[in-house]
């Protein structure tokens, strides 16, 4: 157990600071932020060269990995969505030389191989609350993408998984 009585959770202070210096969004609640811990927790565990966040949308999810991490992964925020300048997002607003690529891709989520060109392997792909079937489309896109070794995803749970 942490300090604040949960189970296989990445401690809080990094999720903390990501969401005291961003914007202001439902994501701030305590809810969201004790998902992207216990996500975070899975994801260290496996010990990534890579993470790829896969409908990151304001990309909460894909800082918290950067920051955990010391900056010293690569983190890939991939969303459908074009941002404009009125997005309230949570990338970070600087990067210094020494620290690893973070990228904001637009793409598909099921088709997302070409953002990985550089890495061979060690890559984990994460997603949280990925609506309809943006899931069963991440999966094939694992499933198709040679670099991942894992995947450490919590679907939305306002729809079922297609079977096919």
């Amino acid at each position: 157990r942490t300090g604040d009585g949960t189970r296989d959770a990445w401690p809080a202070a990094v999720v903390d600071a990501v969401v005291a210096g961003g914007p202001d969004t439902y994501q701030k609640r305590q809810s969201h932020r004790l998902q992207v811990r216990a996500l975070m927790a899975r994801v260290a565990a496996l010990g990534p060269r890579a993470v790829v966040d896969l409908g990151a949308g304001k990309a909460l999810l894909s800082r918290c990995c950067y920051e955990a991490f010391g900056r010293k992964v690569r983190v890939v925020a991939l969303d459908r969505r074009r941002i404009t300048k009125h997005d309230a997002l949570y990338d970070p607003p600087d990067l210094d030389p020494g620290d690893a690529p973070y990228e904001r891709v637009v793409g598909d989520v099921s088709d997302f191989a070409a953002c990985l060109e550089q890495e061979e392997s060690g890559v984990v792909c994460v997603s949280k609350h990925l609506c309809g079937s943006a899931t069963d489309a991440a999966l094939a896109g694992v499933c198709r993408a040679s670099a991942v070794d894992a995947c450490v995803l919590a679907p939305c749970c306002h729809q079922k998984a297609k079977k096919r």
